[in-house]
């Protein structure tokens, strides 16, 4: 196994300082200013965000003209239809407006199409069939950006076409000519960073909100729904893996609190069916027990279930619909063990696995479209370089692509989009359509975009380490201050720290099912502390050979019997050479 190489964060001389301004450790302040944070009112900013915090809706120019036609179509009672992606992004924020404008009395329905037979976006033949059906206005929640030529013919069908999107538009800049367009690139005071397309759709919520009420200010009943919709806005956010920085970080704050106290029957239902406490509910489960559930029916049939889960006002049917998720989630899980295990061994094959490979493309019949995305994100991990995965059916395949930091995947399709059918996403993760015959020349045209950008020196993962830790600073309240730093996830990662060289306490002990895990005792500066190194299993024998090493941590509180002492979590152990 590739060791890491550490990156150990510089040593700010100002942290001091910036700790007792705040009445914090200097560690903490260290790894606020690891984070882009160094006044006493950016870091008050960051520890205590509020929701005032966010930009009002009409700071995209089309957000109050999208309003105004929604109101009009609830009054005029029109057939509106929200026509959402499949995946959790894409189904939280078509929930989303479907709560406001049923609320507002609207005649709301909603198009989720199948990822399979349909696939990502827009297309002609849903927009006739809702034609026939009487829709006047149709609203699409993140997609429909580079759909230029569907948003024309919904026109020419007597749709107007309120687009709402987070995606990259088309290369040349130009967005469709949609009755309005709301995407944050629009924005008169740009984000720091893109938000989820859920995001995007709880921005045109409040507009709606704000729209159908008496004055600027929103009415109770809508302010107490949006404030539950926050909770939509978390989870997409987290799963779509956007950084949790700024207005993202905000809202991923408030949404998960709400979270913890939902009425929504379809969330509580399926907090109860994953045996989650509601009172402890943070990211981790967001992105790893929930939000894999919520795409499971789009992964493996159809993600209305899910978007029905989101929506239900019936508990009986709310657990009825967890439940089913969670049987869908299994057969994902296993069909996803069967494909990761085809994907290394054809690699392999095609000597793929190899150093001078910056980027892996690889495909194969039989592999199932719904869930070579998140296969791509495992082997991504696992190897630490750009992934592609493409599902062949016949003289077509539909691929999945998974990035790493340093590498925009997005780019990296633009510049070989002349061998594919579509294609569309962000730096980070992104999809396309590509001829069977046409792969072995994107292949090695993507291969040669990737190694100008990519250097050798990125397939040695890196372990960022926002500081050198003192021992005696680690306590409760140490862990309870390096908490809200929360909520944690891409562009806000939970902070690691390391240990200078301590000296191990008695003999290891290998635990957990099929013995993976390792747990043992070090001496640390005159302190006892507890080590638990998950995976770590293999590392039984230097420790046992060195006695010595360094480990890069971080500290969690564990319970026993009541009481409360400090663990130190290994995410990695060095060895003196």
């Amino acid at each position: 196994m590739t060791q890491p190489q550490w990156n150990i964060a510089e040593k700010w001389i100002g942290a001091n300082d910036l700790a007792d301004r705040l009445n914090v450790s200097p560690t903490i302040a260290q790894i606020l200013y690891n984070r882009g944070i160094s006044t006493p009112e950016e870091a008050r900013k960051f520890l205590n965000p509020k929701l005032n915090g966010l930009t009002e809706p009409d700071d995209i120019p089309d957000l109050p003209k999208a309003a105004s036609r929604i109101r009009q179509a609830i009054e005029e009672k029109e057939q509106i239809v929200i026509y959402g992606d499949y995946d959790v992004d894409g189904v939280s924020g078509s929930a989303i407006l479907w709560h406001i404008i049923s609320q507002a009395g609207g005649r709301v329905q909603t198009y989720v199409p199948h990822r399979i037979e349909e696939g990502y976006g827009l297309n002609k033949e849903a927009i006739e069939k809702l034609a026939k059906q009487g829709t006047k206005l149709l609203i699409t929640v993140d997609c429909g950006i580079r759909d230029h030529q569907c948003v024309d013919y919904a026109k020419e069908n007597g749709l107007d076409v309120i687009i709402t999107d987070h995606h990259e538009p088309e290369e040349d800049g130009t967005f469709p000519d949609g009755y309005a367009i709301l995407h944050p690139d629009l924005a008169r005071t740009p984000p720091k960073v893109n938000p989820c397309g859920a995001a995007v759709a709880f921005k045109l919520a409040w507009a709606i909100a704000r729209e159908m009420s008496s004055g600027m200010k929103v009415d109770a009943k809508f302010r107490e729904l949006l404030i539950e919709l926050t909770s939509l806005v978390a989870l997409a956010t987290i799963a779509d893996v956007v950084p949790l920085i700024d207005e993202n970080r905000i809202l991923v704050k408030f949404g998960l609190a709400q979270l913890n106290q939902t009425t929504l029957p379809g969330m509580q239902a399926l907090l109860h069916s994953t045996r989650l406490d509601k009172n402890k509910i943070e990211s981790y489960h967001a992105a790893f027990v929930i939000g894999p559930r919520l795409n499971a029916s789009g992964r493996m049939g159809h993600a209305q279930q899910a978007f029905e889960l989101l929506t239900t006002r019936d508990d009986q049917r709310a657990q009825e619909l967890a439940d089913y998720l969670e049987k869908q989630n299994r057969a994902r899980q296993k069909l996803e063990e069967r494909i990761t295990a085809e994907a290394i061994e054809l690699a392999e094959y095609q000597g793929q696995l190899v150093e001078q490979v910056p980027i892996l493309v690889l495909a194969k019949e039989n592999w199932h479209a719904g869930v070579i995305g998140i296969v791509a994100s495992k082997l991504v991990e696992r190897l630490n370089k750009p992934i592609v995965m493409i599902a062949l059916d016949g003289d077509f395949g539909q691929g999945s692509a998974r990035s790493i930091d340093g590498y925009d995947i997005n780019e990296g399709l633009t510049s070989c989009k002349d061998y594919l059918l579509s294609y569309g996403g962000h730096a980070m993760a992104a999809g396309l359509r590509i001829e069977a015959g046409k792969i072995m020349p994107f292949m090695r045209a993507l291969q040669k975009h990737a190694s100008k950008w990519l250097s050798k020196s990125k397939s040695v993962p890196l372990l960022k380490i926002d500081a050198m830790a003192d021992p005696a600073e680690l306590d409760s309240n140490f862990v309870w201050q390096m908490n809200q730093l929360g909520p944690f996830g891409h562009g806000n990662p939970r902070p690691i720290l390391a240990t200078d060289l301590v000296e191990l306490v008695g003999t290891p002990r290998v635990i957990g099912q099929n013995g993976k895990h390792l747990t043992f005792n070090i001496k640390w500066a005159e302190k006892i502390f507890r080590i638990i190194a998950f995976s770590q299993a293999y590392q039984y024998e230097k420790l046992l050979d060195h006695r010595k090493c360094q480990i890069a941590f971080e500290p969690i509180i564990d319970e026993y019997r009541g009481e409360q002492f400090i663990q130190l979590r290994a995410k990695n152990i060095r060895f003196e050479s």
